[in-house]
């Protein structure tokens, strides 16, 4: 492998690096800076004859009020 090679597959691979670097910082600065919500949730029959045992939630915030 020539040098030009080398350095053109190392700046590939660092630059994948740092990119993955950052979109984890954005992501850890977004769950550290954010504001919890807690929302209450609504249980929904988890057993079906067709699809066996599953579990659905339905959050009050979904509903519209009339």
């Amino acid at each position: 492998m020539s040098r030009k090679t080398k350095i053109a597959f190392w700046s590939v691979v660092a630059a994948q690096v740092v990119f993955l670097l950052v979109f984890i910082g954005v992501k850890e600065n977004a769950l550290r800076a954010g504001t919890e919500v807690i929302l209450r949730a609504l249980p929904v029959d988890p057993r079906s004859p067709l699809q066996g045992d599953y579990a659905t939630l339905d959050y009050e915030i979904g509903r519209l009020p009339a």
